[in-house]
């Protein structure tokens, strides 16, 4: 039996730096990573957005800001390079939810492998109303 894959949105991974609200839940799904029981695929957009976020932080040296770099590369998550078909399928989602195109390409990438996504943006979830996104907090 193929393990499940998630997709995993910013606002989830990077409460694996950022000691946060629901962090540990986002350890977890982490550790289960890690331990084989899912997989992860997210866009490459994941990359821009973590350390975005993390440039941000007030709790980190620069130092460690620049590995959490190093550390993105070496986790080992399927980075997927969206395509016509995922994009358009963002822009649909964009466009019928009055949701970003960041947002979005998550879901279309979810849609696209039949999987869930997971995200801890409340905001998003709240529009899209889809039995294929799940909020953080309700999977802890």
């Amino acid at each position: 039996m193929a393990k499940e894959t998630l997709v995993l949105d910013a606002s989830v991974i990077v409460k694996w730096f950022c000691d946060e609200r629901q962090s540990d839940i986002a350890n977890k799904l982490r550790d289960d990573f890690f331990s084989d029981i899912y997989g992860i695929i997210v866009p490459d957009l994941l990359f821009y957005e973590v350390i975005n976020a993390v440039k941000f932080s007030n709790v980190f040296s620069k130092e460690e800001k620049v590995s959490v770099v190093h550390d993105l590369y070496l986790i080992g998550i399927d980075f997927e390079y969206p395509d016509k078909e995922i994009m358009e399928s963002a822009l649909n989602i964009a466009m019928d939810y009055n949701a970003t195109i960041y947002d979005s390409v998550y879901l279309a990438i979810a849609r696209k492998h039949r999987c869930k996504y997971i995200t801890a943006d409340s905001d998003f979830a709240g529009k899209v109303k889809s039995k294929d996104v799940l909020l953080l907090k309700d999977i802890g």
